[in-house]
């Protein structure tokens, strides 16, 4: 039940926006007073622990909503381990500003700080083995290091985190999921250890170990233009998108794949040239590219042609 009304807060404000801007003739909406809470210290007190399946640890499965300022997790509760953070257990604790995880945690839910948005910095500690789907989207992380105790990330683990401008990934992430660092706007680095044997970080750009695939070019990178090695043959889903710096880009013959939305937002990109190598060219590839007025398709292309 509480979680019901912790996801229909967000229904609650989007209704409150709407009939502000219908009568904003009468004022600005006070979101402090609609949503008056008494602000309870960040402590053990504001925490719901379930006992796991295994009978001897616990998850923390939620958090009181107006818990307030830094939280410390602990590591036991109930003199057990606390060995996990369940899905959507911090979901919108707007008034979190930071978390530290202890050593005892494996396992970071789906959505666990999930717009969790006051939140700038979070301590993931070193035993921690998965990050769920969505873990940390649209909350306020300005830096966040991936030990190298976590081998797997979740899809849009880091979407909206648009006050994050530097990852470093450690040596055990073997499964990074899709979109994971999506409209990160500030983003400038993402860098991998180099005992990494999944991925590779290039200049702050993010590939697989061969290079084959070009994962993530961070958004507020200051570079004006970019060669795309000759080793790509996949330039994935969003991997430029929101690149505002970007005004060209060098695509190389050996890229075969121009996934959807690769290059969504890239509203100072000018022209581009597609190799003849190009058999597939995803949805939106070039979406809102509003200065892009020239797109050169080489004339020995079987599949697509500038015409």
């Amino acid at each position: 039940m509480k979680k019901a009304l912790k996801r229909s807060v967000s229904v609650i404000l989007a209704v409150a926006i709407i009939i502000g801007s219908a009568y904003a003739g009468l004022g600005a909406l006070d979101f402090n007073s609609i949503f008056a809470i008494e602000a309870k210290a960040a402590d053990e007190s504001v925490l719901t622990f379930t006992l796991n399946d295994d009978g001897v640890s616990y998850s923390v499965t939620d958090c009181d909503t107006a818990a307030e300022g830094e939280l410390t997790i602990p590591a036991e509760y109930e003199g057990l381990p606390v060995t996990g953070i369940g899905n959507s257990a911090f979901f919108m604790c707007i008034t979190l500003t930071s978390a530290a995880i202890p050593d005892s945690i494996v396992s970071i839910g789906d959505a666990a700080f999930g717009s969790s948005w006051s939140i700038s910095s979070v301590d993931i500690s070193n035993s921690v083995v998965s990050i769920g789907s969505d873990a940390f989207s649209n909350t306020g992380i300005k830096a966040i290091t991936i030990p190298d105790s976590v081998v797997s990330i979740g899809d849009e683990a880091f979407r909206g985190c648009s006050q994050l401008t530097s990852v470093e990934i450690g040596s055990g992430t073997t499964s990074i999921g899709d979109k994971v660092f999506r409209e990160c706007s500030n983003l400038t680095a993402i860098n991998v250890a180099e005992s990494n044997t999944a991925y590779v970080s290039v200049d702050g750009v993010l590939f697989n170990k061969d290079k084959t695939n070009l994962i993530k070019y961070p958004s507020n990178k200051t570079d004006t233009e970019y060669v795309i090695p000759n080793s790509v043959n996949t330039i994935e889903t969003y991997a430029f998108q929101g690149s505002e710096n970007i005004t060209c880009v060098t695509i190389s013959d050996s890229v075969v794949s121009i996934d959807d939305y690769a290059f969504l937002y890239c509203t100072n990109l000018t022209s581009i040239v597609i190799p003849d190598t190009v058999t597939s060219l995803g949805e939106r590839a070039f979406g809102e590219c509003v200065k892009l007025v020239t797109m050169d398709v080489n004339e020995n292309n079987d599949y697509y042609s500038s015409d």
